[in-house]
């Protein structure tokens, strides 16, 4: 089966936008869609078996470490 490609987007924000405008589907981290203005209009779909868990790696400028916001939040990274 070849599906059609509608658009790519980069982003997990973006493919949350396409699938909520009736774009296909599309795979993002569940944090996104929790805190997504969107989610109410997204269904999530049971599939299984289930995608298995990645980690995430962050970056940041030593120099952003002096906003307060960005070092509070670097603080609780192990």
């Amino acid at each position: 089966m070849q599906p059609s490609i509608y658009a790519q987007v980069a982003g997990n924000e973006a493919i949350v936008s396409m699938v909520s405008l009736g774009f296909g589907i599309g795979v993002v981290p569940r944090i996104v869609l929790d805190n997504s203005p969107l989610a109410a209009n997204i269904r999530i779909l049971n599939i299984q078996p289930r995608l298995k868990a990645y980690e995430v790696g962050l970056f940041a400028l030593k120099k952003k470490l002096r906003n307060p916001v960005v070092n509070a939040f670097w603080s609780q990274l192990q």
